[in-house]
């Protein structure tokens, strides 16, 4: 092994850390959730949990990224250690990360404001407008199992050592 590792500020980690357990708690919520008929009274309350939980995912990973934007030097540090190929799998995961981050909320946002069953619909029931809810849902349920699948890859980028013999997860702890 060689020198220590690169480390990201304490805050970048917590953040990090809060950001995962907001994302995989609200997959698997938003899982159960879905078997849930639209009928069910517990809908209506889980529902608006939810929503603000996804609207904080959206603000804290737009914070996240501001802060990723304004140390740029230490992300470059920390990619040098890691061989090109890894880098370039590392890119694409976190890349979509950060897409489904502030992606998932906003389609759940939209599925909210156009389902007649479930929010506001201020467009009304129409086909055309149910027609569009139930395409955002379902992006939004794909994009959901999307995270099922990078989460592996991530946890196991972060467990495999680079060429300076580090395990990335280290600059996370």
């Amino acid at each position: 092994m060689t020198g220590e590792p690169v480390r990201y500020p304490k805050r970048l980690r917590q953040l990090h850390w809060l950001l995962a357990l907001l994302l995989v708690s609200m997959v698997l919520f938003g899982l159960w959730m879905g078997t849930l008929d639209r009928t069910d009274p517990l809908k209506t309350v889980v529902l608006p949990w939810h929503l603000v939980t996804g609207g904080v995912v959206f603000a804290l990973t737009a914070w996240r990224l501001t802060i990723r934007r304004r140390s740029r030097a230490l992300f470059e540090a920390a990619r040098t250690e890691s061989a090109p190929a890894r880098r370039a799998l590392a890119g694409f995961v976190h890349g979509a990360f950060y897409l489904l981050l502030l992606g998932l909320p906003l389609l759940g946002f939209g599925v909210w404001v156009l389902d007649p069953h479930l929010g506001p619909a201020p467009f009304g029931d129409g086909v055309a407008v149910g027609n569009w809810s139930e395409r955002l849902h379902r992006i939004h349920y794909l994009g959901a199992w999307s995270v099922t699948v990078l989460l592996p890859l991530h946890v196991a980028g972060a467990l495999i050592r680079d060429r300076a013999g580090h395990r990335p997860l280290s600059r996370m702890l």
